[in-house]
């Protein structure tokens, strides 16, 4: 409550009308509008609740596909490094290839890839070169899969070697990273024979664990590997072969390679 003194000082002299008070004068306050998100699906979180549930029974997510947050997101979940740019089916052209045969194969792959994401396989391996288009197909697959709700993973091999031989990890992040290998929807593991680490006994076993355990669950795995049929038979095993082979494919990419026509 105004004092007597304050009401004095506030008359004007002469016409006897108050002044208006600093209250009167002050413009108003601009009102805050709340924020519109950009992503009308996710509201810019770039996560999804799903129906699904883990081993200690909480609600899972998934990434929104529908928002660069959300890609991010996904690219991370997989795998991928930040920022990389994603390959999908529509831009891999077997046109590049010089040869009528090369062609025809890479058409083929491009089938079988398709064709593993769409679950029609359980199993593919894609064999070639270096820059065929080997790992285009199998990003373009796990990209295609995450479109229909579909879960993935994504391991080069000398990331699969580094995983199985990290002994120096707390216990339960290795039995968290064996359990991921053994119940992810759709699996790659990209570069199998580059290094010659499959040669050890050691991440031979472990690849056979994972192929057993994938196989008796009926899960989809794709590898690219640059070694023929004779030789990735042996470098996975003869058990592990058996498994691959009984519900899938082994798909052969010769030619050139596409990076070079690219800069061509």
């Amino acid at each position: 409550m105004e004092s007597l003194k304050t009401v004095f000082h506030r008359i004007r002299p002469g016409n006897g009308e108050p002044s208006p008070t600093p209250t009167d004068t002050a413009a108003p306050l601009p009102s805050k509008k709340p924020a519109v998100a950009a992503c009308s699906n996710c509201r810019d979180i770039g996560w999804l609740l799903t129906d699904e549930r883990d081993r200690d029974n909480m609600p899972m997510t998934t990434a929104c596909l529908e928002c660069p947050k959300g890609i991010e997101s996904w690219r991370q979940s997989v795998g991928l490094k930040v920022g990389e740019r994603i390959p999908t089916f529509d831009d891999f052209d077997p046109r590049r290839q010089p040869g009528v045969e090369d062609r025809r194969k890479a058409d083929l792959a491009w089938s079988c890839a398709m064709g593993w994401a769409l679950d029609e396989m359980q199993c593919l391996v894609l064999s070639g070169p270096v820059g065929v288009g080997k790992s285009h197909l199998a990003k373009a697959a796990l990209w295609h899969a995450a479109g229909r709700g579909i879960r993935g993973m994504y391991l080069t091999m000398a990331a699969f070697d580094h995983q199985v031989k990290d002994f120096e990890a707390r216990p339960w992040v290795q039995e968290r990273r064996r359990q991921a290998l053994f119940t992810v929807s759709r699996l790659v593991i990209d570069d199998l024979g580059s290094g010659n680490r499959e040669g050890s006994a050691f991440v031979q076993e472990k690849l056979a664990e994972m192929f057993d355990e994938r196989y008796r669950t009926g899960l989809n795995t794709l590898v690219t590997t640059n070694l023929t049929e004779q030789d990735f038979a042996s470098a996975i095993g003869v058990r592990s072969w058996d498994r691959v082979s009984e519900h899938g494919r082994f798909a052969y990419m010769p030619g050139e390679s596409m990076r070079r026509s690219i800069r061509g």
